[in-house]
């Protein structure tokens, strides 16, 4: 019951950052009343799922030819080709810069990804308690638990688990979880990934209240 209520929180949450989204861009927007008169009711995992996917639907409407998602390409067993919503010029130097292997505070991690933080019952005191709550929040982000421990075994455990809080932190600006976890931590961008850069970026009031 519990593990069902977190999910159902979580997409509802996915729900609320996509149609703050379609608001900013499509003011007008039928669907935008009609969501939110769905989200007054207590609504079951699978009707949540539904609305998600409706309103994915009406974020596609958004992007016109000039302005194309990236494309990842995944390996056979990890599905099918999926796309990424485009990321300003500036947020994809942060993500791809590496600045070296400057430490992060646990504390620093939790405070600065709030919503990621949010989905925990405890207090995230040490990389083994954001280790076990970054497992919890994968499959909820798409992402199969055999990705995550890859992963974890290839990039270390911190690195995985910054990369669960901080793409779950930047919501909308990435709209496939799966695609580009793989992408930071199995594939072209493993290398250049730095959570600190983030973090930081993160940090700062301007990005907090964007």
């Amino acid at each position: 019951m519990e593990n069902n209520r977190r999910d159902r929180m979580f997409v509802r949450k996915q729900i609320l950052t996509k149609l703050a989204h379609l608001e900013e861009h499509d003011p007008s927007n039928t669907f935008i009343n009609h969501a939110r008169r769905a989200l007054r009711r207590k609504l079951s995992l699978p009707e949540y799922h539904a609305l998600l996917a409706d309103t994915d639907k009406e974020c596609l409407t958004l992007h016109t030819p000039d302005d194309p998602p990236e494309t990842v390409e995944l390996p056979a067993n990890d599905g099918q080709t999926v796309r990424h919503q485009s990321m300003s010029e500036e947020e994809k130097k942060d993500l791809d810069s590496n600045i070296g292997n400057e430490a992060l505070k646990p504390d620093l991690l939790t405070s600065v990804c709030d919503q990621a933080t949010s989905f925990s019952t405890e207090r995230l005191r040490n990389w083994l308690d954001i280790e076990n709550h970054a497992r919890i929040l994968a499959p909820m982000m798409g992402i199969h638990p055999d990705t995550f421990e890859k992963a974890k075994n290839a990039v270390e455990a911190q690195k995985a688990s910054c990369a669960i809080f901080i793409m779950l932190q930047l919501g909308q600006r990435i709209r496939d979880f799966g695609a580009y976890f793989h992408s930071i931590t199995l594939g072209q961008r493993r290398d250049q990934f730095d959570p600190v850069v983030l973090i930081k970026r993160l940090s700062k009031p301007a990005m907090q209240t964007a």
